[in-house]
């Protein structure tokens, strides 16, 4: 999640393990790079629907992080999907991962082919990421600041999602959806587009 952009960057180790450190309070789980995911499914928001339960006609789209991958991997991971717009939900669009700051990704995703749209609007304010002892009080605080913008904030993303000639997927730093924002965003978004499915790459 953006919240935890610093700390989660700085420790990860593909194939090894992650740590996060929260206000000093810090937590350890094994991961084996990003298949390490296939273990967290199960927790995953009910938002989230395997691909062989969608039917043709439902709209969908998806979520994304890029913690855990190197630029080249997670473009080709877009391609595999057929993403075609890429929305960055994160508040600043910086990186200390080389790569993934507004300036060098959007120009990686313009030479395969995929738009790069960032909505500000949507991301999570400095001051939940500060004052938050966990992920689950940080996305609590997230919704709560939300409740009354949601209308105004999810309009242009409902708007690319109507308009893309092909999927569109939503951005943060957090491999992890059940540990990232975007997948708040991806509940609301999907409350407003009748049969909407959001899957997770």
């Amino acid at each position: 999640m953006e919240e935890f952009e610093r700390a989660g960057e700085r420790a990860h180790h593909p194939g090894g393990e992650r740590s996060f450190d929260v206000d000093g309070r810090r937590r350890r789980r094994e991961v084996t790079g990003h298949a390490g995911l296939d273990r967290a499914r199960s927790r995953w928001p009910s938002c989230y629907t395997p691909a062989m339960a969608t039917p043709s006609t439902s709209p969908v789209f998806h979520t994304v992080g890029y913690g855990g991958r190197t630029v080249p991997q997670f473009v080709e991971a877009l391609r595999r999907a057929g993403i075609g717009t890429l929305v960055d939900v994160r508040l600043l669009p910086l990186s200390r991962r080389k790569g993934f700051s507004k300036t060098a990704l959007s120009a990686a995703l313009a030479d395969a082919g995929i738009a790069y749209v960032h909505l500000r609007g949507l991301g999570n304010p400095k001051e939940n990421r500060r004052a938050a002892a966990s992920v689950a009080e940080c996305l609590a605080m997230y919704r709560s600041f939300m409740a009354p913008r949601w209308d105004e904030a999810l309009a242009p993303l409902l708007k690319v999602v109507g308009d893309a000639p092909a999927g569109v997927a939503l951005m943060c730093m957090e491999a992890d959806p059940a540990e990232c924002h975007r997948t708040v965003v991806a509940e609301e978004a999907a409350r407003r587009l009748p049969g909407a499915i959001v899957r997770a790459l």
